[in-house]
């Protein structure tokens, strides 16, 4: 089987491409993923537009209110590029979230960006005009939705703004389990996607 890079470069269909990776473990999704080089990752995001995601792709129907769920990843900067994005659907229905650092000096640089997940025909706050879900870091929760998360932080004081300041992530689906983001600022592309894979069946 060819590899996820060698599907983009070979022009497979979005179809192709999800279910190859739905034939995969979780271990087997994300070792796809990291075949990919930082130029494949706009292909990839291109390839799949119009691929739409709900809230319960990041946090599925049958896991409880407040149980997190984890999809880990690559972005496509030359550092830092782990990603690990945790969300939890707290009981009213909304889907908050943060993302999550091992390493504490990136911790305590960037803060732990906590986000709402703003479903899709939601207007954005940066005023795009997109349609799709998005990860929204204009908006955090009041509290941490779990007692072992971090404290949360205004997304607009530094030094967090630096990194996820006025900021939107719009999702497009991979597959059953593997979604992809471009990052926005203020109504602007920067030019920096993410590929993450849901670690929950």
């Amino acid at each position: 089987m060819s590899t996820l890079a060698e599907q983009l470069r070979q022009n497979a269909t979005p179809d192709a491409i999800a279910a190859d990776l739905d034939r995969l473990d979780h271990a087997g999704r994300l070792a796809a993923i990291a075949t990919l080089a930082s130029a494949d990752f706009e292909r990839l995001y291109k390839t799949v537009d119009g691929r739409h995601v709900e809230l319960d792709y990041y946090v599925p129907a049958q896991v409880k209110d407040g149980e997190p769920v984890r999809h880990v990843g690559l972005n496509s900067m030359p550092v830092f590029r782990t990603v690990d994005k945790r969300f939890v659907r707290t009981a009213t229905g909304d889907l908050h979230g943060y993302n999550h650092l091992e390493n504490p000096l990136s911790s305590a640089v960037s803060g732990p960006g906590y986000f709402v997940v703003q479903p899709r025909g939601t207007p954005a706050p940066d005023a795009t005009g997109k349609t799709q879900l998005y990860v929204n870091y204009w908006q955090v929760p009041k509290a941490p939705p779990r007692a072992d998360w971090p404290p949360v932080r205004d997304n607009e004081g530094l030094p967090g703004k630096l990194v996820y300041g006025k900021m939107c992530d719009y999702m497009w689906r991979v597959s059953d389990h593997v979604s992809i983001g471009e990052a926005w600022r203020n109504g602007r592309s920067l030019r920096t996607w993410f590929i993450v894979c849901r670690d929950t069946p």
